[in-house]
């Protein structure tokens, strides 16, 4: 990002705190757990967090280590953050009503230093531009179409999703954790799936709002 904040973390406090909360099934469970947040302006706000199931029941109990968490804003509840905590730190995405998405990553290694910024401040480097002309399309055609498409059965639904990774990827991952060579193939398998929930979280916290789904990994996706 071109513009970014740096903030000093007591990651096991805050790791001891999330994992208070109570695993639950239940969207609509809130915890008693609430944390201060910063935010790329600059300034804190509290959020009450919850649990944010990703894993089938059967996996989560089989790395408790692998959590994720939503969190509302007591000052603003707009404001929902979506959060993980493992072996690869603290990682946050926030909604905001109107507003560019914020994230929060971990910024050194020994997970003490972490870097806010807005979704805004993110330079591109891939330029892509659509020669697509819409000119003979009508106006209210294409909005129509839009309208048919977004989710309106008022149900909101849970879908299984099994992900494999490739080779590069998992090897990527490993080394990223700081995983040796020659560590079991448990502690392998655990890096790698950290990695796969941290991009889930973020993947469920757009389809929940945009389209009312919530994509949970399955019970084996650790073979």
């Amino acid at each position: 990002p071109s513009k970014y904040l740096l903030y000093s973390l007591d990651f096991e406090r805050f790791k001891t705190a999330l994992n208070s909360v109570t695993v639950s099934e239940d969207q609509l469970f809130q915890s008693d757990v609430i944390l201060t947040i910063s935010l790329a302006d600059g300034t804190f706000e509290d959020f009450q967090f919850a649990d944010y199931a990703v894993m089938h029941p059967d996996l989560q109990k089989q790395y408790p280590e692998i959590r994720s968490f939503k969190g509302v804003s007591l000052q603003d509840k707009s404001k929902v953050i979506y959060t993980t905590v493992n072996i690869f730190g603290v990682h946050s995405m926030l909604h905001t009503a109107g507003k560019p998405i914020e994230y929060m990553d971990t910024y050194t290694k020994d997970l003490s230093t972490y870097v806010v910024y807005s979704r805004n401040d993110i330079e591109n480097v891939n330029s892509f531009e659509c020669h697509l002309s819409t000119d003979d399309v009508p106006e209210d055609s294409i909005q129509e179409r839009s309208e048919q498409h977004r989710a309106s059965s008022q149900v909101f639904r849970t879908y299984r999703i099994a992900i494999s990774t490739t080779i590069e990827y998992s090897n990527f991952h490993r080394n990223a954790a700081g995983v040796s060579p020659s560590a079991s193939d448990a502690v392998k398998r655990s890096a790698v799936l950290a990695a796969i929930v941290t991009s889930m979280t973020r993947i469920n916290s757009v389809y929940n709002s945009e389209l009312s789904i919530h994509l949970q990994l399955i019970p084996n996706n650790n073979i």
